[in-house]
């Protein structure tokens, strides 16, 4: 059954379903949506926690044991499939539909997507466990939407920010949730008293000198080549760890393959830039980009990462910030 985002939590305040299913590109969104299903299953006693994950390599089997075993100690589980990556093998498709048809009442089935689109929704996998349990999806805030959201999750800082600081955020972080929250715990942080002011914030947002993933990609985009080494050498001094740096990259590959496939079947750019919200400061890189390649150049990108992500692993030989500026270059 589809549920509104804003109506999850007063749905799990009435109960807990079998399996949710969470779509959408919005990582910010998504994770809180996540752990708090994990909350709400943890205070019913869910104490033990498996994960699966289609980015690396296991024995579908093992989920099929997971998800018919009964715990010893007869305690309660949450089984956590993330699919985002790539959808699930043909194995895992029969096992999850034929779970769906009775799921556990000990067990709590939790499944993360990218996008959920027609392909995916039109899956019998999809169907059976849609009409077992909920989903969600969890798209990127319009940007009229984004001051309500500021104001909203300033509250749970117990941060009171004017209308004019608010709209200077908004306009700040472009609808990046991500910059947002930093920004919010940062002011947090310092202690504030009373209604911060866009004169107050001015200078906070203006001491930010430091680079980001997502400025990361738009030197990537715009072709930008010594930018590109210098923010991943910054990145790297600032101690951010090599997982975030790729998950920025490929999350915006596939944005782009997308793009490139919609194009092809005579979309405009303009039409799409509006459908994905992607703000006006970023629609030349994307522009240059699309130009450059073509939809099958992302996906060959893509299968590029996942080598970068073994490097991270240390399942394949070398140092995890040269494996990503190599990748970094190959797509200027």
């Amino acid at each position: 059954m589809k549920l509104n985002p804003p109506q999850l939590e007063a749905h799990l305040k009435k109960s807990l379903a079998p399996i949710y299913i969470i779509g959408g590109e919005e990582l910010v969104l998504k994770n809180e949506a996540m752990q708090l299903i994990r909350r709400t299953a943890k205070q019913q006693d869910y104490t033990e926690r498996y994960r699966f994950s289609t980015a690396s390599e296991f024995d579908w089997g093992d989920l099929q044991t997971v998800l018919q075993s009964t715990s010893l100690m007869a305690t309660k589980k949450i089984v956590e499939l993330d699919f985002r990556d790539q959808l699930p093998p043909k194995m895992a498709c029969t096992i999850l539909e034929a779970y769906a048809s009775n799921p556990s009442p000990d067990t709590l089935l939790l499944i993360e997507l990218s996008k959920i689109e027609d392909k995916i929704s039109r899956a019998a996998w999809f169907k059976a466990c849609d009409k077992a349990g909920i989903n969600l999806t969890y798209w990127p805030l319009a940007r009229e939407q984004l001051p309500a959201w500021l104001q909203q999750r300033a509250q749970k800082y117990k941060l009171s920010l004017s209308s004019d600081a608010t709209q200077l955020l908004a306009d700040y972080v472009e609808g990046n949730l991500v910059a947002a929250s930093h920004m919010l715990e940062k002011l947090y942080l310092m202690k504030l008293e009373g209604s911060i002011t866009s004169a107050q914030l001015e200078p906070i947002l203006a001491d930010e000198s430091r680079y980001s993933v997502f400025d990361l990609m738009d030197a990537v985009l715009n072709a930008q080549l010594e930018k590109t080494q210098n923010i991943l050498k910054g990145l790297q001094d600032d101690g951010v760890e090599a997982p975030i740096v790729l998950w920025a990259i490929t999350r915006e590959l596939r944005l782009l393959a997308q793009l490139g496939q919609e194009k092809g079947r005579g979309q405009t750019l303009d039409s799409l830039f509006q459908k994905h919200r992607i703000f006006t400061k970023r629609q030349p890189g994307f522009r240059r980009f699309l130009q450059k390649n073509q939809p099958d150049d992302c996906l060959r990108y893509l299968t590029a990462a996942e080598k970068v992500d073994a490097c991270i692993k240390g399942a394949a030989p070398g140092k995890p910030f040269e494996a990503l500026t190599l990748l970094c270059l190959s797509l200027v």
